[in-house]
Parts: structure tokens; C-alpha cells; sequence
């Protein structure tokens, strides 16, 4: 729990003053371990971030690559694997959105990074996150 603590407050100084892929670097660091940190976290003026494993198979017969979030059941496709990234961020950020919007949380847990690869061997796991302003009252989720 008090690495999540320290996470949180370095995340808050390190976002302001510019230093968010060192911040990327330690919450992904934590993630490899097995820290389950809550499935959000406030980064600043209301933004949550959400961090799910997403799984990229390369479609032979079309030529492309479809992506699999499985804790949330998302696919979605992209000609290249840095189109369908961006095409299953902005999915799980709509996702996330809607999740808020319905029940004032997102109620699906990610698993660990460590999980979603031992279960899709041999394939490209990633982690994606999303960054949705939130106007409710509710700040994180357990």
C-alpha cells in the first residue's frame, strides 16, 4: 500500500513539472512486480487514469492486427500494430468514459501485465491506458 502512496505523490509532482515518462517507467515498474494498485488513479484536476493489458494478433488472411482487452471484452482492429494502438486507446478511453457516466466507476479490474503475458504466449501484450476527465464526485475506485 505505500507504494501506491509514494506512486501517487510522485506521480502528481512528476506530471506538473513534465516528467511523465519517468512516471510511465515506475507505474509500469510496479505493474511487472505484481502491485496491484487501484485500477485508477487521479492525476491531477479531475483527469483518472485506467490501465489495462490489451493482447495484438496479427490477422494474416486481412493483414492486420486486431486487439483483444479481455478484462473488458474490447477488440479492435488497425491496419499497423501502432494503428490498432491508438485505435484501442481511444476504445478503452470511450469505454471508461461510458463505465463513469453508467455507474460512477469502472467495475472491471485489470489484471497484472505479468498475467495477461503468461496467458498469451507467443503474442504482443501491451499495457494501454486512458485518460478520462471525470465531473462526478467519485475520485478513485477500489
Amino acid at each position: 500500500m505505500i507504494f501506491y502512496y509514494v506512486l501517487l505523490f510522485l506521480n502528481l509532482n512528476w506530471y506538473y513539472a513534465g516528467f511523465k515518462l519517468l512516471q510511465n517507467v515506475l507505474h509500469i515498474f510496479f505493474i511487472v512486480l505484481g502491485y496491484r494498485c487501484k485500477n485508477s488513479k487521479l492525476i491531477g484536476a479531475g483527469i483518472m487514469e485506467f490501465i489495462f493489458p490489451a493482447t495484438f494478433y496479427k490477422d494474416d488472411e486481412n493483414n492486420d492486427y486486431i486487439v483483444a482487452f479481455d478484462d473488458v471484452r474490447i477488440y479492435c482492429q488497425g491496419k499497423s500494430v501502432e494503428e490498432a494502438f491508438f485505435v484501442a486507446r481511444k476504445y478503452l478511453k470511450d469505454f471508461c468514459k461510458l463505465s463513469l457516466k453508467m455507474f460512477g466507476e469502472v467495475k472491471e479490474k485489470p489484471r497484472t501485465f505479468l498475467e495477461a503475458q503468461s496467458q498469451h504466449k507467443g503474442e504482443i501484450v501491451l499495457l494501454i491506458d486512458a485518460e478520462v476527465k471525470n465531473n462526478q464526485k467519485v475520485l478513485e475506485t477500489e
